[in-house]
This record gives C-alpha cells, sequence and structure tokens, in this order.
C-alpha cells in the first residue's frame, strides 16, 4: 500500500492518504517497547518505513496539506513515542478509531445465504482533516453481526487478508462526499510549526 497524493494547485486544499506497510509489527517490538531493537533487516525495514510515512505527515504538516495515514488498531505504531509527541504538539493531529465492519466489510466470498457475517478490521487513522472524524464507525453501535476471522484462504481460493485490505464502497464514497464538501467550504488545513527534519533523524526517533 503505497503512499498517493492528490494536489488542485491551492495551497491547503492538497490531499494525501496512504497505509504505510505492515512490516512495522512483529519481531522484538512490543508495547513496552515498540520501537524495537531494529536487530534484523526485515525489523529495521520497518523501522525505515515507518520513519518514511513520519516524514510524510512532517511534511503535510509544515504545509498544510490535509493528510490521512492508516494502520491496524493492534500496531504497536500507535504506541511509538515520537508519535505521543507530536499528538501532544500539534493541535491539528487527532486518531480516528473505526470498525471496518461498521462500513459493512464483509469476507470476500460471502453470499447473502451466510446471513449477516462481516470483517471487522479494526483501523486507526492518523490525520489532521477535522471531518475525518465522520469515519469513525465503531461495530458496538451496529445491528447484532457476526465475525470472519480475517485469515487463511477463502472458498474461491483467494487470501482473506488480501482482500480484506480494501475499503468498503460505503466508506470511500462518504469519505469523498466530506472531501468535496469541505473544499466546497474553502476548508483549509493549518499549517503546524514543525522542525525540519530529515529521514534518518527520523529513524533514529523510531528505532
Amino acid at each position: 500500500r503505497t503512499a498517493s497524493a492528490a494536489a488542485d494547485g491551492d495551497k491547503g486544499r492538497r490531499w494525501s492518504w496512504w497505509g504505510r506497510s505492515c512490516v512495522q509489527s512483529g519481531g522484538s517490538r512490543t508495547a513496552a517497547n515498540p520501537e524495537g531493537l531494529n536487530n534484523d533487516l526485515r525489523e529495521m525495514e520497518g523501522t525505515l518505513n515507518m520513519a518514511v510515512a513520519l516524514f510524510i505527515v512532517a511534511a503535510c504538516l509544515r504545509s498544510g496539506t490535509f493528510f490521512v495515514m492508516e494502520h491496524p488498531d493492534g500496531s504497536f505504531v500507535w504506541l511509538l513515542t515520537i508519535l505521543a509527541e507530536w499528538m501532544r504538539r500539534y493541535e491539528s493531529l487527532q486518531i480516528v478509531q473505526l470498525e471496518q465492519c461498521a462500513w459493512g466489510a464483509r469476507p470476500s466470498d460471502w453470499v447473502p445465504s451466510d446471513g449477516d457475517v462481516r470483517t471487522r478490521k479494526s483501523t486507526r487513522l492518523l490525520t489532521n482533516a477535522p471531518f475525518a472524524s465522520e469515519l469513525g464507525r465503531r461495530c458496538a453501535a451496529q445491528p447484532a453481526h457476526a465475525h470472519k476471522t480475517v485469515q487463511g484462504m477463502d472458498r474461491n481460493g483467494k487470501s482473506r487478508a488480501k482482500e480484506a485490505g480494501h475499503y468498503t464502497v460505503g466508506m470511500c464514497l462518504h469519505f469523498a462526499y466530506l472531501t468535496r464538501t469541505a473544499f466546497d467550504m474553502g476548508l483549509v488545513a493549518k499549517i503546524e510549526t514543525v522542525p525540519l527534519m530529515e529521514i534518518e533523524s527520523i529513524f533514529e526517533s523510531v528505532k
């Protein structure tokens, strides 16, 4: 899931939405030490990917660019010290929690005869877009339904994890509506005073 961005040319009306690589998780990382020890190449790759993601976040905050960074709710990313510091320092930052079952996410091989079975997929969004909070739908507020675990292959031979990586059409359409409404209202992102940082310095802060 690589970074993507779009711009309409007007200052404060630029957008970036991405979901960074999941290799940040695992290895020596724990809740007590989310940065990990970085003592193998796979873990160091995850740390570098996170450093790049934070570099993009810093660039968006400095330039007044709306952004959304998506990652699983249970990831150690959300426990990183630097992220906690940024949440305290930059008032435009917020974390939005949601479960994608609340947006109607279903298993890739779902058929109506299965009943109301959904894919939970707890997710968090790091963003400076105030209206993105409307994406924060929660499972508990929805009609009762069952969940299918995201693991293994479905009955069509497709990876459940890979298929669960897609956002629901309803969520995408609602976000497009929110974005267009904000644009029409002339809403612009707040420019934060973020010190100039190189990727290498951010790498040191998360390892």
